[in-house]
């Protein structure tokens, strides 16, 4: 999990776009197993986003979305 007090206003702003771009179900879209005590129908909460990623070089963010990784660089550029 990435420690959000580590994160840049600029990449939270990004994570949190990212995150509002369609609802995530951890069934459909997360790229490991089963849901932590939610029903499949229910979509993840903007934590439970936060809770998938982690921190690579350079601060660059990695989290997994809709079956691919996103970056999200300090600068808040989002990339794949």
């Amino acid at each position: 999990m990435v420690d959000i007090d580590q994160l840049t206003e600029i990449q939270h702003e990004a994570l949190l776009k990212v995150f509002d771009r369609m609802p995530l179900y951890l069934y459909d879209k997360m790229p490991w197993g089963k849901p932590r005590g939610l029903a499949p129908e229910e979509p993840i909460t903007f934590h439970q986003f936060l809770e998938n990623a982690y921190t690579s070089r350079d601060n660059v963010i990695m989290v997994p979305w809709c079956g691919m990784w996103l970056g999200v660089e300090p600068d808040g550029y989002v990339h794949s």
